[in-house]
């Protein structure tokens, strides 16, 4: 959060000659307050206020998140790993007729995606994600799972396998996201599952620390399953862990989740829904 500037020195060499250059790079904070005591979390593709931090890294719920948002706030709007622009969203004074979560407007209405804004002046990512593993080698940890939660003949269906250091101990976590369900109707069949785990090694041992971990042995006309996708990983309380952030689609219903991790621990930080 510190205004400061520094000097590097670029050599660019080829066969007949090398040649310095000197390149000055100065780094400011973002423009706007960078003394607020509480800083909103916002996801642009619903507008949810999803909630926000103070400066010791508590959460805070979305409704003691409003008052930085009432005049207008500036916010960096991330995708899963790059700064896609700099916005400003405010309270939106149209909230919704039946969703209780608090809504946010961004001036302009810029396409932003799935991209999450945050207010926070700290490094958002001290480390980076490796997303795309290949899931072969969780396929067999994933069905005892399963079968260890009483599902006879389940189809396993890994769809995302992510490393990444959340802890900045040099030890990498893994996320796995793995279902077998349709949401596009409130409906579940015999064997579907929801099964999101975080796997981390704890006193020198590999555990499963389930995010989400829903089964159904039978089918059930009116169960109205969610299913998850890993958004990203970042670090939203400004504690220098990286937090675990699930985007949640329902039958007519979305969410967001963000998950914090605690030594041998994960618990569920924030999260923002349509509830009538």
């Amino acid at each position: 959060m510190l205004r400061f500037t520094q000097d590097f020195v670029l050599t660019v060499q080829t066969r007949e000659f090398a040649e310095e250059y000197t390149l000055t790079l100065t780094i400011e904070p973002l423009p706007g307050a960078t003394d607020l005591e509480i800083w909103p979390i916002v996801d642009a593709s619903t507008g949810y206020i999803v909630g926000g931090t103070d400066n010791a890294g508590n959460w805070l719920p979305a409704e003691a998140a409003l008052a930085p948002l009432d005049a207008g706030l500036l916010m960096q709007a991330y995708d899963d790993y790059f700064l896609q622009d700099l916005v400003t969203a405010r309270v939106n004074p149209q909230q919704s007729p039946v969703c209780a979560q608090p809504l946010a407007a961004i001036d302009g209405e810029p396409e932003l995606g799935e991209a999450l804004l945050i207010s926070g002046r700290w490094n958002s990512m001290p480390r980076l994600p490796f997303y795309g593993v290949s899931p072969e080698p969780y396929v067999s940890i994933v069905r005892a799972e399963l079968l260890a939660a009483g599902l006879v003949d389940p189809v396993v269906n890994i769809e995302s396998v992510t490393l990444v250091d959340l802890e900045g101990d040099g030890i990498d976590e893994t996320i796995v996201v793995a279902q077998h369900v349709d949401v596009s109707n409130p409906a579940v069949a015999e064997d579907d599952y929801v099964l999101v785990l975080l796997r981390k090694i704890v006193n020198g041992a590999v555990v499963n620390l389930p995010l989400h971990a829903d089964f159904y042995a039978s089918a059930n006309d009116l169960t109205y399953p969610s299913q998850y996708a890993l958004q990203m990983v970042r670090d939203l309380n400004g504690d220098g862990v990286l937090d675990i952030v699930l985007r949640g689609e329902r039958y007519e219903g979305r969410s967001l989740e963000i998950f914090s991790v605690d030594g041998d621990n994960s618990y569920l930080a924030l999260r923002a829904d349509c509830q009538p």
